[in-house]
């Protein structure tokens, strides 16, 4: 089966209307979102950043849908995703012999974004998810990368992943992890040990990817040459 990644949309609707056109010439029927739906606008006001999501969420129903939060989503937005039974946030979806693993948010930001966590949490929250899964492939999807690798560097050339993501990944060794978050990286990929990790980049930058789950192989793309 193959999966469009999408992630950072920020309310980019012309580059979500693009990839979509896309992904049904190319007959791809799911959907994986990494978060961070509304515009940047909207990020601390409750009502029009939830309008933002649910309106992003209207778009994508006529595919299969799973998704998880990003740090710029409100949390009342696992309510809304718990209620269109598309939530993975925090959650193990099994499909033959592949197992989807999600969790959302980030790390504390310096911008006070709605839906960040400590490390703790993130260590504690991947870990019971790792025990819990069953044999087989085993697809991580988060919001944010790991710490210390090629998709987590900012503008400045520092690395601001979650070094619990990374303590998770070096301990339990996903087949792949796939994230977003630092826009700066987007498109980027690395290894952990045996683990592929690809930074899928932001919708809003005109980056996507496409994950085949049969072969286990992801491909990073851009809208317009990018």
């Amino acid at each position: 089966m193959r999966y469009l990644i999408l992630a950072d949309v920020h309310g980019s609707i012309g580059n979500l209307d693009k990839v979509l056109e896309y992904a049904r010439a190319e007959g791809i029927k799911s959907i994986i979102l990494l978060g961070d739906l509304p515009a940047y606008g909207e990020l601390k006001n409750q009502k029009g950043n939830i309008d933002w999501c649910r309106r992003i969420l209207d778009k994508l129903k006529d595919f299969n849908l799973l998704a998880i939060p990003g740090n710029c989503d409100t949390p009342a937005i696992l309510d809304e995703l718990d209620g269109r039974g598309i939530s993975l946030h925090k959650k193990i979806k099994a499909e033959k012999d592949m197992n989807l693993i999600g969790f959302g948010g980030s790390t504390v930001t310096p911008y006070q974004t709605p839906f960040e966590l400590g490390e703790e949490e993130i260590h504690d929250g991947l870990e019971k998810l790792m025990k819990k899964t069953g044999s087989g492939k085993k697809i991580l999807l988060m919001h944010q990368p790991p710490w210390n690798t090629r998709c987590d560097v900012t503008y400045q050339g520092g690395h601001v992943g979650s070094t619990a993501l990374r303590e998770i990944i070096e301990r339990y060794q996903p087949n792949i992890v796939l994230c977003s978050h630092i826009h700066e990286s987007g498109g980027t990929k690395d290894v952990i040990g045996e683990t592929r990790i690809y930074n899928t980049g932001a919708l809003l930058n005109g980056y996507f990817s496409v994950l085949d789950s049969g072969n286990l192989t992801v491909e990073l793309h851009g809208l317009g040459g990018k």
